[in-house]
């Protein structure tokens, strides 16, 4: 039951790291993976994986992309639905 109950909140964590992206991504000209870790409380690689198939989906557009390794930030600039999403 434990399992069953860090899944579904895993799962809440992600859409609403979702939603909120698609709330806001027209709003930020940069969005930090590490911040958005913290404020959603999920790994930064987690984080990541989102992002990426949100941008393969076509859910998101990036028009550049940021890694700093040497302070473990991933900057986003630039982020816009697509058309597709806009729609609905």
């Amino acid at each position: 039951m434990n399992e069953v109950m860090n899944m579904l909140i895993n799962k809440i964590k992600e859409e609403s790291l979702r939603i909120y992206l698609f709330t806001y991504a027209t709003i930020f000209s940069t969005i930090s993976i590490p911040t958005l870790a913290d404020m959603f409380e999920l790994p930064m690689k987690q984080v990541y994986v989102i992002i990426s198939k949100m941008i393969i989906n076509n859910e998101i557009m990036v028009f550049q992309f940021f890694v700093n390794k040497m302070m473990n930030s991933y900057f986003f600039f630039r982020v816009q639905l697509t058309s597709r999403i806009r729609l609905l």
